[in-house]
């Protein structure tokens, strides 16, 4: 499990500790069971949100539930950002497919739009684009604007971090300083630049360490990069590049990461790099390994203010010179403690307080009216026959 399935394990702790939380969901996977007001379960889903008072939705989620939980008057929050990456799903299919699977994509965004009493942002740029999303949808008026000027009733911040207790670093900077370990610790295939790394890591690091290993943490998908299945299918990777045969678990993952010496993780140009902050940074935080990243958007340049790592050019030159810096201790331990100082303000136990104390101020204030009712029951007929279900949280 890696990405927005970590996020969404690891607030649902965050707020257990505050209610009783249901992750819906069959798979619970080997996170963290030391919240006693944790559960999963996915039996009866429309039982489940009329039993709870407050319903969270995150990236793609299920129509049907969203329209459930808003017939119910229930209290819906929403993690989401604008669907840019969307546009590079499904590779493998042809463009009519692809173009009605991103129809299916906006049409599940503009749902949460509607329907979403409260929205949490996980970084500045993503939340311009939800402000942008929510004037275009008429979902702010004059009004919202003389509660808060910000919008704070709608939206809080809760920037990408970890719990305290995933904090699992090595205490001291010479063991990861002394690993030739570096990690690709995923991310859509189709929108990283993979084929950089696995064409140019291995010629780097002849100049600066032949012993240097770069290992992808997760194959890639079956409807995404046919490129990349033919590179690793057929061997010519290279000696210095491997691909992790399994997918596993989240503690062998974990115990990986905690030896390596730093993530390499390059994307593409484009608009999604450009309008996102990457959710694989929580590795960062949590384990206190440095990074290697493109400067082609937002998390490059979010890296280099931190000062938890390096954001360079995508060519052999800047990666070559990025590892020969990795191989300085002063500027590693640098990295290192940059990290240990950041990872404390964003644990997600402080930061979830403020989410809580506005919905238990707002709970009351999400009853719909009658108008409200009769649109969604509409919407409902209109995704009867669509079957997507996906994890979210009671």
């Amino acid at each position: 499990m890696g990405g927005i399935g970590v996020r969404a394990h690891e607030l649902a702790c965050a707020i257990s500790v505050h209610a009783s939380v249901t992750i819906v969901s069959a798979v619970g996977g080997d996170l963290s069971t030391r919240y006693r007001n944790l559960a999963y379960s996915d039996a009866d889903v429309p039982q489940l949100i009329k039993e709870n008072d407050f319903v969270f939705f995150f990236d793609l989620a299920s129509p049907q539930s969203l329209l459930e939980a808003a017939a119910c008057n229930k209290f819906i929050v929403v993690e989401n950002a604008i669907p840019i990456e969307h546009l590079e799903y499904n590779s493998g299919l042809d463009k009519v497919s692809r173009r009605e699977r991103y129809s299916a994509y906006l049409e599940e965004f503009k749902i949460q739009m509607m329907l979403a009493d409260h929205f949490i942002c996980r970084s500045q740029v993503e939340r311009l684009g939800i402000i942008s999303s929510l004037l275009w949808s008429g979902r702010v008026v004059p009004n919202d604007v003389q509660m808060s000027r910000t919008l704070s009733h709608l939206i809080t911040d809760i920037p990408i971090g970890c719990l305290k207790s995933s904090v699992d670093m090595i205490d001291d900077d010479i063991t990861n300083y002394s690993s030739n370990l570096y990690l690709w610790n995923g991310g859509l295939w189709d929108y990283m630049n993979y084929q950089f790394l696995i064409e140019d890591f291995s010629l780097s690091s002849k100049n600066v360490d032949t012993n240097n290993v770069l290992e992808f943490m997760y194959k890639p998908p079956m409807d995404q990069s046919l490129t990349a299945h033919s590179i690793f299918n057929e061997g010519i990777a290279g000696p210095h590049i491997s691909l992790w045969p399994d997918e596993v678990n989240h503690s062998s993952r974990a115990n990986k990461i905690r030896k390596a010496k730093a993530f390499v993780t390059f994307a593409k140009k484009g608009i999604e790099n450009e309008t996102c902050i990457r959710l694989r940074l929580r590795d960062t935080f949590a384990h206190g390994i440095p990074v290697i990243i493109d400067n082609n958007g937002a998390t490059g340049e979010l890296v280099a203010e931190l000062g938890i790592g390096l954001s360079v050019e995508s060519n052999r030159n800047s990666l070559t010179e990025a590892l020969r810096i990795f191989d300085d201790i002063d500027r590693y331990t640098e990295f290192r403690r940059n990290i240990r100082e950041e990872s404390s303000k964003r644990y997600l136990d402080i930061n979830i307080i403020h989410l809580m104390d506005k919905l238990k101020s707002r709970n009351e204030q999400s009853i719909r009216g009658k108008d409200e009712l009769e649109r969604i029951i509409k919407l409902s007929e209109k995704y009867n026959n669509v079957d997507i279900e996906r994890p979210f949280i009671t």
